[in-house]
């Protein structure tokens, strides 16, 4: 291929990079609930992020500022509970049990918590409940059921293809399943996260020595672990409104940087802060989970674990094959100028859309 073909798809993927929107550049939408079962009824407690809310039900943002006050919550109150309501199916013996919405609050971070009891017309030794508000939220939403008393799973995640559960009221739970369900999570979350996937790139794209991206990625990932811990466990909470266009800066940054830099064995020094960064995005997305108290040390882990796991993943796909086009005089002259170029629009990009939006 000559340099006009590469300036070609670079104008290409420019265009493409450009009109990612912010919301999907840094994760899958994520709502969680507490599911308990009773002998005649299920009492569920669902949190959603206040942005998948307003993608669900745009009525909710009367004034248009992608928020939720509590005047427009109350505004909207009626109307969102018979909705909510009727999105959650609960069933005992195939037969519908109606809901009834107990309480809608703003809560902390930056969600919404719907409260709800489904009430059935007699006991029963099992339920299914179907999740049927997929199509309403934004593409690749998840929602991270914390079942208590239940035969299958005591955390499930939910998503438009698998949008139920069964639950047995009193039975035994295995939080085995809850770990493996988060370290999935963890590991979408990152494939998912095509703004870290961008700095990742960036971060290695002009490295050549195996033992200078080690050190990098190492810096990295032991930045993002740290403040990743400290987000969720709610020690350390900054705003996202400054965290999400630091995210996007830092994209930007190494791009111009890579223009400049042949040699990657001092970068550690820069991928260390920047992964305090990032950390707190990967930080935040658990914290909107709503994960019980109890359950808070292992979720983190679990949802650690799956994240690098992610992280290793791309890594073992990525470094291969920028070593393999290297072999290309065309790739070797152009490639770096042309990636780092398109690094550059999309953090921009991204940074501009966090800050307007």
């Amino acid at each position: 291929m000559n340099s006009s073909g590469w300036r070609c798809i670079g104008i290409v993927l420019a265009l493409l990079i450009w009109n990612v929107p912010a919301a999907l550049a840094h994760t899958i939408g994520l709502s969680s609930g507490e599911y308990r079962a009773g002998p005649d009824r299920i009492d569920a407690s669902i949190i959603f992020a206040r942005d998948e809310a307003i993608a669900g039900f745009p009525q909710i943002d009367r004034n248009g500022d992608k928020d939720i006050s509590q005047a427009e919550l109350d505004e909207s109150a009626a109307a969102l509970k018979v909705a909510l309501a009727s999105a959650l199916v609960v069933q005992a013996q195939s037969v519908d049990c109606p809901g009834e919405t107990r309480a809608l609050t703003l809560t902390e971070n930056n969600g919404l918590q719907l409260d709800l009891r489904f009430q059935c017309a007699q006991a029963s030794a099992g339920y299914l409940v179907r999740f049927a508000l997929f199509d309403k939220l934004t593409v690749g939403h998840r929602h991270l059921a914390h079942v208590q008393g239940t035969q299958a799973q005591e955390t499930q995640v939910l998503f438009e293809s698998a949008p139920q559960f069964e639950l047995a009221p009193g039975a035994a739970s295995s939080l085995g399943s809850s770990i493996v369900a988060l370290f999935t999570l963890g590991i979408e979350h990152i494939l998912t996260g095509y703004d870290h996937l961008v700095f990742l790139l960036g971060l290695v794209l002009i490295g050549r020595h195996i033992r200078s991206l080690i050190w990098v990625v190492t810096a990295f990932t032991l930045g993002h672990m740290i403040t990743f811990g400290l987000a969720a466990l709610g020690w350390l909470t900054p705003d996202p409104g400054i965290i999400e266009p630091l995210i996007a800066l830092t994209i930007a940054y190494i791009g111009v940087e890579n223009f400049f830099v042949r040699d990657i064995r001092h970068r550690w020094m820069l991928a260390f802060p920047f992964g305090l960064i990032h950390g707190f995005g990967f930080g935040g997305a658990l914290r909107e989970l709503g994960v019980p108290q109890d359950e808070l040390l292992s979720a983190l882990i679990s949802f650690n674990i799956g994240v690098e796991a992610g992280q290793l993943l791309v890594l073992l796909i990525l470094l291969p094959l920028l070593w393999w086009l290297r072999r290309f005089a065309i790739f070797a002259k152009y490639g770096t100028a042309v990636i780092s170029s398109l690094i550059v629009v999309a953090g921009l990009s991204w940074f501009f859309e966090r800050v307007i939006g």
